[in-house]
């Protein structure tokens, strides 16, 4: 049995779709994330905020940045990416990028 014209477009649309969507997600995922927030640590509390420059930031429970804080120290340069905007107060650090000391 012969298929139409219209059932093999279709196909062909689903499967460039498809396409696009499976090479799309690897580009996207290895995109690079710039810091929100840069700065000097001023103050660390446990695993649970930083400061920068004075100003508090509340780390995620069980964030890429609950880990690294444990590596981080008064007065380094880090850079900090957050689930939101800065200048909402919901807003949770998910990653610190810290600065290699020279």
């Amino acid at each position: 049995m012969r298929s139409s014209k219209g059932s093999r477009f279709r196909r062909a649309a689903a499967a460039a779709a498809l396409a696009l969507t499976l090479f799309g997600l690897p580009a996207f995922a290895a995109r690079v994330l710039a810091p929100q927030v840069s700065g000097v640590v001023t103050a660390i509390t446990s695993n649970v905020s930083l400061s920068i420059d004075g100003k508090q930031y509340m780390i995620a429970s069980g964030s890429s940045a609950a880990q690294t804080i444990q590596n981080v120290h008064v007065g380094d340069q880090v850079g900090l990416i957050l689930d939101g905007p800065v200048s909402k107060s919901g807003t949770h650090v998910t990653a610190i990028q810290t600065v290699a000391k020279r």
